[in-house]
């Protein structure tokens, strides 16, 4: 697997998603219905990954960026049936339980024994809640 390129699309609602070609994802502390659907596309020929094998499993590894500890490794979903590279990342309560600041998230791909790391770490921006 050369899995070394990434789209990402932030899902505002239901209804309509907004691809973000941003330096850093946007959230808000507090927030549970965020969700994040990753493009895994093949480094040199840009063509997305058929992911639809059951024994590929899709993570983000999740962190305060500059620190080492990962706060939380979140599994990603086939939005389809996989074959067209789409997994949906949910953050559920993550955003209840951290501070606002900067993190980085690290995309990992496995299939039975084989691992394959994206390179380029996601940025995230989380700020806190108004109200």
């Amino acid at each position: 697997l050369n899995l070394l390129w990434l789209k990402k699309c932030l899902v505002k609602n239901q209804e309509k998603s907004e691809i973000v070609m941003a330096t850093s994802i946007n959230l808000v502390t507090g927030d549970t219905l965020p969700t994040l659907t990753l493009t895994i596309t093949d480094a040199t020929t840009r063509t997305v990954v058929d992911l639809s094998d059951d024994d590929i499993e899709v993570k983000l590894h999740f962190r305060l960026k500059g620190d080492d500890t990962i706060i939380a490794s979140l599994d990603c979903f086939p939005v389809t049936d996989g074959s067209d590279g789409k997994v949906l990342l949910y953050f559920g309560n993550l955003l209840t339980t951290i501070e606002a600041g900067k993190y980085e998230g690290e995309v990992e791909i496995k299939l039975g024994t084989q691992t394959q790391t994206v390179y380029d770490p996601i940025q995230f921006t989380v700020r806190e809640q108004f109200a």
